[in-house]
């Protein structure tokens, strides 16, 4: 991953290596290869998922204990593993060129889309979000107020004139 990030190896040999590391594990059938299509923000988010998965040195009995374990939890990531490696929608289950994975809000902020999913999906996602927002909790209620409007009279204009004439020097 560091070599891959860092520029020292070539994308295709580090999913070269990966491949073979998927294939010894068996978590990546001999005949199947990577799809070569997969952008670099998902190769790199499995770099970190298999680099997550490893388990600590220790003696031979907790070492074999925790590589049940690192099997268990790689069995729960590998349908999602394969998932994004074929390019496959989780949603839909469909072969897709590519997978999206956030999406731009009119502020220009980015909002996490999780799972990633197709270009479809994505649409149906984004009406469905569109009109959760647009579709108001409850309806405002309202009352009109009936009661008559009449101008001021002499007495409440001077009222106010001389009110306003105080607080003309007034600083909070």
């Amino acid at each position: 991953m560091a070599n891959f990030v860092t520029g020292n190896t070539d994308r295709e040999t580090s999913l070269s290596q990966f491949e073979q590391v998927l294939h010894a594990y068996g978590f990546l059938p001999k005949e199947e290869s990577l799809d070569r299509t997969i952008t670099n923000e998902n190769f790199l988010a499995l770099l970190k998922l298999a680099k997550d998965q490893k388990s600590m040195p220790g003696n031979q009995a907790l070492a074999k204990q925790q590589d049940a374990s690192v099997v268990d939890q790689w069995q729960k990531v590998v349908p999602k593993l394969s998932a994004i490696i074929n390019n496959r929608c989780p949603i839909c289950v469909q072969q897709v060129q590519g997978l999206y994975n956030s999406m731009q809000d009119v502020d220009g902020k980015m909002i996490p889309v999780d799972p990633p999913r197709c270009h479809s999906c994505m649409i149906k996602w984004v009406e469905k979000m569109m009109n959760r927002a647009s579709v108001p909790a409850e309806k405002p209620s309202f009352t009109l107020d009936e009661s008559l409007v009449k101008p001021l009279d002499n007495a409440e204009l001077d009222f106010f004139r001389d009110l306003e004439q105080q607080m003309d020097g007034f600083k909070p």
